[in-house]
């Protein structure tokens, strides 16, 4: 009896052991991965994804399961492992990939490891070696009305790419990670110079009115083979302009802009151009703008502005070498001329709230430019916003670092700040005081005059710029990044630039936005 009992009882477990082997071998998912690709990525300033700079991109085109069936995965080179993010993109669903800042050091293969509950699988990419870093597309325009836009930029002149790959983003569609989502992508011959968005994508998806997208245009070295997809590159830059699709009546060839983010974006151009030949530039719309040339940009000749915008009629102000004053009122449509020797800056101001323009909208306020001789406009548009019914005001002081006052790399220590700016009713500038003083004498600021103030949406993120004196000699400019971060109970930050106005010469920069380590800053937004 004890015998059979015995047996009964091994007969039991070698029969469980069995059926836990077979449910084991049941829920275990064999991993397919394929298409591994590593390569050099310079990218331009954006909002579409995350970062720029110069980067080194790797990972794998295809994996399944996917990030949402459970998988995850990772990157190792010697002894350094990053993860792998994966990114459901509409054009590449079972995508994951990972960016590092650029390391020589970290261009040969990575080895990629991807974990499902017990299944494991690797696969290595290919090194990037000595890659060239390559540059961006420049002066990109954009012609025709609806879903069926036509982008067109000049040939590259340092050299000739493999390929040229077209990517429209989604800026309205984010993926989980953050990044817009790709919804169409087309490859080109390296020698082309245009091209026409076709009413279905690739995606399937077709472009909508008043949407706001990023285009990309990719310069591509490859590793001898044709453009593809990404497992044929060694090399590529990212150019990335935002737009929305134009309206019928549109200019043709209209200058996009590279979007710089952050709490006040700005939009920079860089465009060929002839004397009295006007040029369209669309950035992003607001109540009103500043414009600026670039260094060594020949001065603008004249400014014709948008017809139809709410009442059409628009504030000028020109700048002294101090501060901005009223010029005159413009009407919309019609050119104005700034004289023979032109000007490097100038502000319109009027466009009313109440004409309702998306300030996310790039192609909704479209300037024309005329020059006063022939060159390059690498200029900038900087929007002004509804923060012109802001306030700022601030005390205290930050840990001034080693290097931030140029005069003297070395000095360190407490840097004391003071500033109140508001606009009075009717004034297009703020008024108001800055003073920043630093190492005891060696630099005590004090400004002049406003000529910007503007505010995030969410009233914690602010910049002042102006004119001042330093030690009681004019001729400097700064700017102010404020931060009011104490309203979600962290600490307030700020960063101060001075340079001169003339040279550009930087006089102090403290780099960053530093937390304060006393005082306090408050912005308000009406």
């Amino acid at each position: 009896m004890k015998k059979a009992l015995i047996f009964l009882f091994a007969a039991v477990l070698v029969s469980g052991a069995a059926v836990f082997s077979i449910a084991n071998l049941a829920g275990a998912v064999d991993i397919d991965v394929q298409k591994p690709f590593h390569f050099r990525d310079n990218r331009s300033a954006n909002t579409a994804i995350w970062g720029f700079g110069d980067n080194l991109t790797y990972g794998v085109h295809y994996v399944v399961p996917n990030g949402d069936g459970g998988t995850t995965g990772s990157a190792t080179q010697g002894t350094i492992t990053t993860p792998l993010v994966f990114e459901p993109f509409s054009t590449t669903p079972n995508q994951f990939d990972y960016s590092i800042q650029y390391n020589s050091s970290l261009t040969g293969e990575w080895t990629l490891t991807f974990e499902n509950g017990p299944d494991t699988a690797t696969i290595q990419t290919p090194p990037v070696g000595t890659a060239p870093q390559l540059p961006f597309a420049a002066s990109v325009a954009i012609s025709g009305s609806g879903s069926n836009p036509t982008f067109t930029w000049p040939f590259p002149e340092s050299y000739e790419p493999d390929g040229i790959r077209i990517q429209i983003w989604d800026l309205e569609n984010r993926l989980p990670s953050g990044i817009a989502d790709v919804i169409h992508v087309s490859t080109l011959s390296g020698t082309a110079t245009s091209y026409t968005v076709p009413t279905v994508l690739s995606s399937g998806k077709t472009l909508e009115q008043g949407h706001l997208y990023s285009l990309e245009i990719t310069f591509a070295l490859t590793h001898g083979e044709a453009l593809g997809d990404n497992t044929t590159l060694l090399s590529r830059s990212r150019s990335f302009f935002n737009f929305v699709p134009m309206p019928v009546g549109s200019p043709p060839n209209v200058f996009l802009p590279i979007v710089i983010p952050g709490p006040v974006p700005v939009y920079s151009f860089k465009a060929p151009v002839d004397p009295g030949q006007m040029i369209f530039i669309d950035p992003v719309v607001a109540i009103g703008y500043e414009y600026a040339i670039g260094a060594g940009d020949p001065n603008f000749a004249s400014v014709k502005l948008p017809n139809g915008i709410g009442n059409s009629l628009y504030d000028l102000y020109l700048f002294n070498g101090y501060k901005y004053f009223f010029k005159a009122r413009l009407n919309g449509g019609v050119p104005y001329n700034f004289g023979r020797r032109g000007v490097d800056r100038f502000l319109i101001l009027g466009i009313e709230k109440e004409a309702g323009l998306d300030p996310n909208n790039p192609t909704a306020f479209i300037t024309g430019l005329t020059f006063t001789r022939s060159g390059e406009f690498s200029g900038t548009m900087t929007p002004i916003t509804e923060s012109a019914q802001a306030k700022i005001i601030g005390g205290g002081w930050i840990p001034s670092p080693a290097g931030a006052y140029k005069e003297n790399p070395a000095l360190e220590g407490q840097a004391f700040f003071g500033f109140i700016a508001n606009f009075t009713k009717g004034m297009p500038v703020p008024e108001g005081v800055t003073e920043f003083f630093f190492g005891g004498d060696h630099l005590r600021f004090q400004s002049d005059g406003y000529q910007l103030l503007t505010v995030d949406q969410a009233g914690k993120n602010a910049q002042l710029k102006g004119t001042g004196t330093i030690n009681c000699t004019f001729g400097y400019s700064f700017i102010i990044w404020a931060g009011d971060i104490s309203k979600g109970w962290g600490v307030d930050t700020l960063r101060m630039k001075i340079w001169e106005t003339a040279t550009g010469k930087v006089v102090y920069d403290n780099g960053v936005n530093q937390e304060i380590t006393g005082g306090w800053i408050a912005i308000q937004k009406k």
